[in-house]
């Protein structure tokens, strides 16, 4: 089945360029990718993947700041993934386009819904109004995903999942699968058992437990053996 005309719309190149001047998401994938390269360069790791890359913002100013070999950029929508491989032409980018699923929804029908310029008001099984039906890409759990990029490129990466309420549960079935990244970048729900659980396995196997100090609802965290932010 074909995506819904938003997502093939013509003028979603224009809302990305545009989006790409917002000077509010210009900060803030400026202060993420700086943290995103102090680990990576910290660590030479060779292999940055970002699940969830939208159009691509993040991703390239990760590699503005600093040097991998290889780059894996993942989304479901193929709309967003050409924009990011239109202005990102760099040697060792590469894009999967796929719905990144955790192994609970495996089994259900799958219904992802995505806002052409929001991010907060995508996710599975969100309200219709929230956004439009993706139909047209593969599904994968987060262990096919990353056995097809390679389990020895995971180990030396880092991982950055932001899949919009599915990433504590895509952080547990990678750890319970044997995978084990470098640094682990995920969003977390404070006060709320799948969070605590993500942060308990996260601990057994291996990493650093973050912090979450504060009443905010949600944190990005990422997590190494050595270090946490």
């Amino acid at each position: 089945m074909p995506s819904t005309p938003l997502l093939n719309d013509p003028d979603l190149a224009r809302i990305g360029d545009q989006l790409s001047a917002s000077p509010f998401l210009c900060t803030r994938f400026a202060l993420e990718s700086s943290v995103i390269a102090s680990f990576i360069n910290t660590r030479a790791l060779p292999t940055y993947i970002d699940v969830g890359c939208w159009y691509g913002y993040l991703l390239r100013q990760v590699l503005d700041r600093c040097t991998v070999r290889r780059a894996v950029g993942v989304d479901a929508v193929p709309a967003f993934i050409d924009y990011a491989a239109r202005t990102i032409a760099r040697p060792g980018v590469e894009f999967i386009n796929a719905i990144v699923l955790p192994e609970s929804r495996r089994a259900r029908p799958v219904c992802l819904r995505v806002h052409s310029h929001d991010t907060s008001k995508s996710g599975l099984d969100v309200p219709p109004e929230a956004g439009v039906e993706v139909t047209d890409a593969p599904t994968l759990s987060i262990a096919d995903l990353l056995t097809r990029i390679g389990p020895n490129a995971v180990q030396h990466a880092y991982l950055k999942i932001d899949a919009e309420g599915c990433d504590e549960h895509l952080v547990m079935d990678l750890l319970t699968a044997g995978f084990r990244p470098a640094v682990i970048h995920f969003e977390i729900l404070k006060n709320h058992s799948d969070g605590e659980a993500a942060l308990a396995l996260l601990e057994r196997s291996g990493y650093r437990r973050p912090a979450l100090p504060g009443d905010h609802p949600y944190y990005s965290v990422a997590c190494a053996a050595d270090h946490t932010v």
